[in-house]
């Protein structure tokens, strides 16, 4: 079996095909032992160089306050203070109209939101809480969230994988990867690695990820990503960041919505200045500066929709 030096953090800077490499190679850049481990002491430095292996929980934020603050925005103000002057005087159709675009617009923004914490939060549940690994020779218990990259683990049929491995070693090692890769069917292992740096993530024979697991045989493994560079965690960094960003296009309707809103706003109050200083009645002004609402809705309309 192939060896390499069990000493010194890993150079893992770059980025690096694990699947083309031979079990010698990998363990070279872990700079572990393919049969002894890490040594303790290694292991505990590597521990506060990489980091936990775990995602960092989001701060919860209550639905309500979710919800709340999709309303906290320059345009939804201007709709607001529209739905205050239709009723003022009047005008509670289009009122109820204005009410219900914002409403519509504030629970797409919470769902899409909320979801996205939840999906994280799932994902954050998919690993064991302790796993078998080999440190310094001798096998040891540990909790999941303290495996570093070069730690030798021992995989068994049941347990869950807790971080991105090399297969070093298999008997007969079949996984469920159908939590990453939506593969319904058992994904059989082999430690032979691929001749291809672009083979899809459900071939790579000689990886195994965090968040699947062992539905038969056995193996080892050494670890090469924990945290969030596991594939697992790539994509909840991605779900976490979809709550909060837009898409290109959303974001140019929201500049062109704020354009319009701004337009609306400046040539409302000088028909209203104008119109006052011809002695019209106030409540005429606030009739025609509302009269404008309707394009604007309309704009606004069409961005709440995409």
């Amino acid at each position: 079996m192939s060896q390499g030096p069990n000493k010194g953090k890993a150079d893992l800077s770059g980025r690096i095909e694990w699947h083309t490499l031979t079990i010698g190679k990998a363990c070279e850049i872990l700079s572990s032992n393919s049969e002894s481990g890490l040594e303790i002491d290694d292991a505990s430095d590597r521990l506060r160089h990489y980091g936990k292996n775990e995602f960092a929980a989001i701060k919860r934020i209550s639905p309500l306050l979710i919800f709340i603050r999709q309303f906290a925005s320059y345009l939804m103000i201007i709709l607001l203070a529209a739905i205050a002057i239709s009723a003022a005087i009047g005008e509670f159709l289009d009122a109820v109209i204005i009410s219900m675009l914002i409403i519509l617009s504030a629970i797409v923004g919470f769902v899409q939101e909320y979801r996205s914490e939840r999906i994280v939060e799932a994902l954050r549940q998919l690993t064991s809480p302790t796993i078998v690994a080999i440190r310094g020779g001798n096998e040891a218990n540990i909790n999941s969230t303290e495996v570093v990259p070069g730690d030798l683990v021992i995989y068994s049929e049941g347990d869950r994988i807790p971080a991105d491995s090399i297969l070093i070693e298999n008997h007969n090692m079949q996984t469920n990867e159908s939590s990453l890769t939506g593969e319904s069917l058992p994904s059989e292992k082999s430690v032979y690695p691929c001749s291809r740096a672009d083979t899809p993530l459900h071939e790579r024979r000689n990886l195994l990820y965090a968040g699947t697991s062992v539905i038969s045989g056995r193996g080892k493994g050494v670890v090469f990503a924990t945290g969030r560079l596991t594939e697992v965690g790539k994509i909840a960094s991605q779900v976490e960041s979809v709550g909060h960003m837009k898409t290109p296009f959303q974001m140019k309707m929201d500049q062109i919505g704020k354009l319009l809103g701004r337009i609306t706003v400046v040539v409302a109050v000088v028909i209203s200045v104008i119109g006052l200083a011809r002695d019209y009645p106030i409540s005429e002004m606030f009739i025609w500066g509302r009269s404008l609402l309707p394009e604007y809705i309309e704009s606004r309309s069409s961005n709440i929709s995409v």
